[in-house]
């Protein structure tokens, strides 16, 4: 408790973390001192007079006008996440993003997110109800209470990320846990496959890695289909008829970019849409009720641990909407404006994908293969990808088959819990 008798205030202080500021504003019209007392965890009382070098309001100090900003926002944002998605949407509005700290566009990146996503009736009866409240905590309480949420990120002092750190090392060098072996036999083409086994605990932990299994096929212009992996820069390929109702002159478009995300042990963390085996997160259109609508794969069904040695995106020339395996999904740098399900600053930015791509790794053969994507040290989003070493030992299609003939692999995938269907065509 924080008890200002000169200014007849007391505030909560709540928890203090090590290394971490916390800040309060009081207004103060007819004083230049301030007397601050308050009760230490055992009982002691404790007090400090402070002489103000000025009256003006946070609002005019140019020193303190980021912080206050950031601090008044935070709050809203509070409000909202606990109110509605209209009051989100409010703070959304009043915030000038031209001048704004990376503190705020970081805290932007929740409202904008996952939480708008949250309200809707859907999400919040399956994951809003408990998402909401989570986050809304750890922006009041200014913890850091997650490795995903971009806002978060931000909290924390020095030695609390040094230990986060440490304990992430650990976490991903971890093998995967091995429960009590069930007995369960190889199922041939169709069937489903025991648990795969999963080498380590990183790829729980692993950053997004957009967007296609190896596998999946698109429709060429020449006619005829081609799997993701054998597709070329300058192939030409066909555009999605949802796309083709609105620019019926550009029916396929040029591949301008492909980015092949390794995956060094084989799995890759997908989702089976029909046919298609895509990453959670990335867009695809979904038919319901008559009515399509762009929606995350990861709502419609669960991930799963598929083998897999690389997962495949493309860059277009034009469209970037294209059918995949039947289903409808956006291609890297579709230019979506903000509001809509399909934004994303980094992969939904053509200028920044471009420039990330062949600024980096050149315009040589088109063809790029990265090990997964980097982040900015401020704010924690997306705004690169980092190059694969080609030193990294990768499972290839023939000793994965190799394995399968030996029965090597059923006997290690009865060896976890983790649930994973074997992809076949």
């Amino acid at each position: 408790m924080l008890q200002i008798p000169t200014l007849d205030s007391t505030t909560k202080l709540g928890c203090l973390h090590l290394g971490q500021s916390k800040f309060f504003w009081f207004r103060n019209e007819d004083t230049d001192h301030v007397k601050v007392s308050w009760i230490e965890s055992g009982g002691k009382k404790q007090s400090m007079e402070l002489l103000l070098s000025g009256k003006e309001g946070p609002e005019e100090n140019a020193d303190n006008v980021g912080l206050f900003q950031f601090h008044k926002n935070r709050q809203k944002a509070v409000v909202g996440m606990r109110t509605s998605e209209e009051e989100i949407k409010s703070t959304l509005e009043s915030i000038d993003f031209s001048t704004v700290s990376s503190s705020i566009k970081a805290l932007s990146e929740d409202l904008r997110g996952q939480a708008m996503l949250a309200f809707n009736p859907e999400h919040y009866k399956r994951w809003g109800c408990h998402y909401l409240p989570s986050l809304a905590r750890a922006h009041e309480l200014q913890i850091c209470n997650n490795f995903k949420d971009t806002g978060v990120q931000q909290y924390g002092g020095a030695k609390f990320c040094e230990i986060r750190d440490e304990i992430d090392d650990l976490f991903c060098g971890l093998p995967a846990p091995v429960p009590t072996p069930r007995l369960s036999s190889f199922v041939s083409k169709g069937g489903v496959m025991p648990p795969a086994r999963v080498i380590s605990m990183a790829a729980y932990n692993s950053s997004a890695n957009p967007c296609f299994h190896s596998h999946a096929s698109v429709a060429l212009r020449s006619g005829g289909f081609c799997q993701m992996r054998h597709l070329k820069p300058g192939n030409q390929i066909r555009l999605s008829n949802l796309y083709n109702e609105k620019e019926m002159s550009a029916s396929y478009a040029t591949i301008q970019g492909i980015v092949e995300t390794v995956q060094p042990c084989g799995f890759a963390q997908l989702v089976k849409v029909g046919d298609l085996l895509v990453t959670p997160y990335h867009p695809i259109r979904c038919e319901d009720e008559s009515k399509s609508r762009w929606v995350f794969p990861v709502d419609l069904a669960e991930p799963r641990l598929y083998p897999c040695s690389a997962v495949f995106s493309l860059l277009l020339d034009r469209g970037h909407c294209i059918t995949v395996d039947g289903i409808d999904s956006v291609t890297l740098g579709h230019d979506a404006g903000k509001g809509s399900l399909l934004y994303h600053p980094f992969f939904g930015n053509s200028v920044a994908i471009r420039s990330a791509l062949f600024s980096k790794f050149g315009r040589s053969s088109g063809l790029i293969r990265v090990k997964g994507t980097t982040r900015d040290v401020s704010t924690g989003l997306v705004n690169g990808f980092e190059a694969y070493d080609n030193r990294i030992n990768n499972v290839d299609s023939a000793s994965f088959a190799t394995m399968m003939h030996q029965g090597l692999l059923a006997r290690v995938y009865q060896q976890s819990s983790i649930p994973v269907e074997l992809y076949t065509r």
